[in-house]
C-alpha cells in the first residue's frame, strides 16, 4: 500500500469561481462549485494515512474513476505525494550511522 499526502508545499484556496492550487510546481485555477465541494471532501483524506484506494473508498458519492483520475493531477502538480514507508526511512537513517550520545543515553536511564 503506497499511502499518500497532501504535499507540504501544497496551498489550496478556495474563491468564487472555484478553487486555486499552489505548489513549488506552479500555481493553477479549476473552475466550478462542484471542484470545490469534491476537494472540500477530499483533502481531508489525503493526510498520509490511505493510498489512492482508500481514498476512493472514502467518497462514495463520487466516482471511483474520477478520483483516482484527480489524485494523478494532483500528484503531477506537485499537491500530492507518496508517504515513504518506515523500512525506508530507517534505511535512509541507517545511512547515517548515526551512534548515541552516551551522556544522552545515560540521563535517560
Amino acid at each position: 500500500m503506497t499511502r499518500i499526502r497532501l504535499s507540504p508545499s501544497a496551498s489550496i484556496t478556495p474563491t468564487r469561481c472555484g478553487v486555486v492550487l499552489r505548489s513549488d510546481r506552479g500555481v493553477f485555477e479549476l473552475h466550478g462549485n462542484d471542484v470545490r465541494r469534491f476537494l472540500t471532501q477530499m483533502i481531508p483524506l489525503l493526510d498520509g494515512s490511505r493510498d489512492a484506494e482508500g481514498v476512493k473508498d472514502a467518497m462514495p458519492g463520487y466516482s471511483g474513476t474520477s478520483i483516482k483520475v484527480f489524485l494523478t493531477l494532483l500528484t503531477r502538480k506537485g499537491l500530492v505525494e507518496t508517504v515513504p514507508d518506515e523500512m525506508s526511512l530507517l534505511a535512509d537513517l541507517s545511512c547515517w550511522n548515526v551512534m548515541p550520545n552516551p551522556e544522552m543515553v545515560k540521563a535517560m536511564a
